[in-house]
């Protein structure tokens, strides 16, 4: 058998793939290599805590020394944390204070949540006798430890108007109602100062040219000389102008000018439970960053203490028109409850609601002893709980109770009464003595040591009755803490009579 040689060939074809395959290869590696090289060239982005503050200040001078009450207002944005917040004051300058969120004079705590005013009194010690605080230059600035930057910075008083002339300071600004809802009008107000008293007032004006292209000069006006200044004529609120920003402007006489951001939030109306949503915050917001709730409501208590019901208030409201606050309502009329609380987070232990027939004392219907209010969202730290019911078609003045609990152990007590076709029986008001006069004084708030006197107004229908009796009355605050007194108390059958409990 003979060998058999192969000769080997050469593909030319083959070659050319290979080289370019080679190439582009190359070529991929060196672009990839740029652009990794630019990417890690670029500064990494810094982390920062977000938050819209306001501020503003207060001073006094006696000639013996100053006060200055410095107050920080979270109006929105993230929760700030003890630990992680650093508040720094400047005095001309030179003298540096530090503090925390835990240092407020009147407490919030350890964090620092939207709606919660810090407060900081300075007093004789940074201001004494020939130091008058109107006249210090005094700024303030809040920034985030961790993250190692700035949240909130602003100049309160820009020092004495001799030597050290300043710009107007643009403090608290925003939209009034507040917050502002979904067609209805509203107005801008600012509050402005000059420490060198020089403020040309013809020159604060508003740039709201983010809404309308044509309103770049909204002239703002101060009608009663409070620093308070406003827009002329109310505008209509279109949801589109949610989160844009409009800007304040002002002058002095000197030329030097200071603007203010106020960012818009137009709210939807509508709310949990498909009832309108009214909220507690129109026209009184302030109520709630000072801690305490609004005068428009039925009843309320700010206590503010762990385990206690906190700043928890009640509307009564007419079902079909809300912005109604009453307790009169007409036979078979719909009746609207709404509770807010700050610390009342749920009500997963007791949820009753309980109307009295004012003359048997027995519970009547609508009575729910089980899930009787429905959540109806939040609102900043309030929570919403919403009830509503058809009052009786009898004529009478109907008690009413509410029992909430959550499971943290707060606990709301409440009661209250509604008027079914305007009749004044039979009811109960309290007095107590008023020491210097030796009169009654109705009210219905007293000290621990005050002698209570119940008015009880009944209707004298029968000439030959000859007694009225009532039952036990019962004294309870809005943590159900309650003292208890049982009578069996004979009335003559006129229109009312004095019965006096301890508390």
């Amino acid at each position: 058998m003979s060998n058999i040689k192969r000769k080997a060939r050469w593909n030319k074809h083959g070659v050319s793939e290979i080289i370019g395959n080679i190439l582009i290869l190359g070529i991929t590696v060196t672009l990839f290599s740029s652009i990794m090289w630019f990417v890690t060239a670029m500064p990494t982005p810094q982390e920062h805590a977000y938050a819209d503050m306001t501020s503003s200040l207060e001073t006094h001078y006696d000639g013996t020394g100053g006060l200055a009450w410095i107050n920080v207002t979270h109006k929105g944005g993230q929760e700030l944390k003890n630990e992680a917040t650093g508040i720094y004051i400047w005095i001309n300058d030179t003298t540096l204070l530090r503090y925390k969120i835990e240092n407020s004079t009147v407490s919030i705590g350890t964090s620092w949540t939207a709606g919660e005013v810090w407060r900081i009194l300075l007093g004789h010690s940074v201001f004494p006798a020939g130091k008058d605080p109107s006249k210090a230059k005094i700024s303030l600035m809040v920034t985030d430890t961790v993250k190692n930057s700035e949240v909130y910075t602003v100049t309160l008083s820009g020092g004495d108007s001799n030597t050290n002339p300043s710009p107007p300071i643009i403090g608290a600004r925003g939209t009034t109602p507040s917050p502002t809802y979904v067609g209805d009008s509203f107005y801008y107000y600012a509050s402005v100062i000059d420490p060198n008293n020089d403020l040309n007032k013809n020159s604060v004006y508003l740039d709201a040219s983010s809404l309308s292209p044509s309103w770049t000069s909204l002239k703002m006006t101060d009608s009663n000389n409070d620093g308070v200044f406003t827009v002329a004529s109310p505008l209509p609120a279109d949801a589109s102008w949610s989160g844009k920003i409009v800007v304040v402007n002002a002058t002095d006489m000197g030329g030097r000018a200071s603007i203010g951001r106020i960012t818009l939030s137009i709210l939807y109306k509508g709310g949990g439970g498909g009832n309108q949503y009214i909220g507690p915050f129109i026209n009184y917001s302030s109520y709630f960053v000072n801690g305490t709730y609004p005068p428009d409501v039925n009843g309320g208590e700010s206590g503010g203490q762990t385990g206690t019901s906190g700043t928890t208030f009640y509307y009564i409201r007419e079902y079909d028109n809300p912005t109604v606050i009453t307790r009169d309502f007409a036979g078979g009329e719909r009746v609207l409850i709404e509770v807010w609380s700050d610390s009342l987070r749920n009500l997963a232990i007791e949820n009753s609601f309980y109307l009295i027939d004012p003359l048997t004392g027995n519970h009547i219907a609508p009575t729910s002893s089980v899930n009787a209010f429905g959540y109806g969202g939040i609102f900043g730290t309030f929570h919403k709980y919403t009830y509503n019911f058809t009052a009786p078609t009898t004529s009478g003045i109907y008690p009413f109770q509410m029992l909430l609990r959550d499971n943290v152990g707060t606990v709301v007590s409440i009661s209250d009464y509604i008027n079914v076709n305007h009749v004044i029986y039979p009811m109960i008001q309290t007095y107590k003595l008023n020491n210097n006069t030796g009169l009654l004084e109705k009210c219905e708030t007293f000290n621990v040591t005050d002698t209570v006197y119940l008015k009880i107004v009944t209707r004298d229908t029968d000439s030959s009755i000859i007694n009225v009796l009532t039952g036990d009355i019962q004294v309870a605050d809005y943590t159900g803490s309650m003292s208890s007194r049982s009578y069996r108390q004979q009335l003559t059958p006129i229109h009312w009579r004095l019965i006096t409990a301890r508390l």
